[in-house]
């Protein structure tokens, strides 16, 4: 807590007594300006409660109001749409989970408007994947090429009112590598949630707990309403911590769901009532990996690619690959992250009989990241 920046510090000290964790002191005279641009950065507004906000000026603070309710305008309309994707859906018999968002702050919060939420993320089963989108393009989304684009993970559609866009998944990581079909059925062992009246199917408690670890530590933490996520899961009673302990043995994330609740724990003193397993001989590879978050977290706001070239993009790499238990996971993850996508496209347009030489030039991209360390 001490190495970080004091505006950063404020947002901790904040996050910590929202939920009743521990009472940090505060940084002297603070830049107040700082703290607000610092707090939309990481997307906090939902969470910025007048009453866990010491010393504020009352202008500040009328500022933060007026944004946050800015956010939960944001959300309900994005809320309004993932119900009418859902709802579409269900009538074409396309089986859907609803991903992050207003599912995952039901769950963590007990409040569908409690995070920050920029996109509809959604899972369906990979058979059903150009249904779901032909249904898509018939409610507005992804309707030209210039509002679609394939990414590592998911299939983006941009809607062409430009409200809330739509993230269509067919597996839950990358290269599903981690929270594979094969270890993990999601639709299986998925639960009803209601949101806004509606029933709509999302993760377990315990799945959800997990994969928001994963997620966190996937970016690396490098925006605190991720490591909020956690800290609210600590105090849900809905939570159920023994599953995710449980889903992220199986779905070999233990060590992501581990790094999380020592982050928490660190810098709250709050932990779950159930915490899970962390072997000792993991404790040289959760430092590792913490030490990368704090350096980010010291940067001035920015891009996650940009801080990761700027603390060395394959010494961080490194750090990620050593969370992954066994080398062909850690293989099979680097192979997903290489594997090309659309924005790998753009600089050079290659026909499809020349896009084998998009894999290439994305480790010429990757190694030019790295090359590229330090300079301004």
């Amino acid at each position: 807590m001490a190495d970080l920046p004091p505006a950063q510090r404020y947002l901790v000290a904040a996050l910590s007594a929202r939920f009743g964790g521990l009472a940090h002191p505060l940084p002297a005279d603070p830049d107040w300006r700082e703290i607000g641009c610092l707090a939309r950065y990481h997307r906090l507004a939902p969470l910025m409660d007048r009453a866990f906000l010491p010393g504020a000026p009352d202008a500040w603070l009328t500022e933060i109001a007026e944004w946050r309710r800015a956010e939960i305008r944001r959300s309900l309309l994005l809320t309004a749409r993932m119900l009418e994707v859902a709802r579409c859906f269900r009538q074409a018999g396309v089986d859907l989970l609803v991903l992050k968002g207003p599912a995952q702050a039901v769950r963590l919060f007990g409040d569908a408007h409690a995070r920050s939420c920029r996109d509809i993320d959604l899972l369906v089963r990979p058979a059903q994947a150009d249904k779901a989108l032909r249904l898509l393009r018939g409610l507005g989304y992804g309707t030209r090429p210039e509002l679609l684009s394939r990414h590592v993970n998911a299939i983006f559609a941009a809607h062409e009112d430009g409200g809330p866009p739509v993230e269509l998944h067919t597996q839950l990581s990358e290269g599903n590598v981690v929270f594979s079909s094969r270890v993990l059925d999601p639709f299986r062992e998925s639960a009803e949630l209601d949101i806004g009246g509606r029933t709509v199917r999302s993760l377990s408690p315990g799945a959800t707990i997990a994969y928001a670890a994963y997620h966190g530590a996937r970016h690396h933490w490098s925006l605190l309403y991720w490591f909020a996520d956690l800290v609210a899961a600590t105090r849900r009673p809905a939570a159920d911590w023994e599953d995710a302990a449980a889903v992220a043995a199986r779905c070999g994330t233990g060590r992501h769901l581990a790094m999380a609740v020592r982050l928490v724990r660190g810098l709250t003193g709050l932990s779950p009532p159930v915490p899970p397993p962390c072997p000792s001989g993991d404790l040289p590879v959760l430092r590792r990996a913490e030490a990368v978050v704090g350096a980010i977290w010291a940067l001035p706001p920015m891009e996650e690619n940009e801080a990761l070239r700027r603390l060395g993009t394959i010494a961080v790499l490194r750090s990620d690959l050593s969370l992954y238990r066994g080398r062909m996971a850690a293989a099979r993850y680097l192979l997903a992250l290489l594997r090309p996508t659309d924005s790998d496209n753009p600089g050079l347009p290659l026909s499809s009989g020349m896009r084998f030489l998009l894999l290439p030039l994305r480790i010429i991209r990757v190694l030019a990241m790295e090359l590229s360390r330090g300079r301004p």
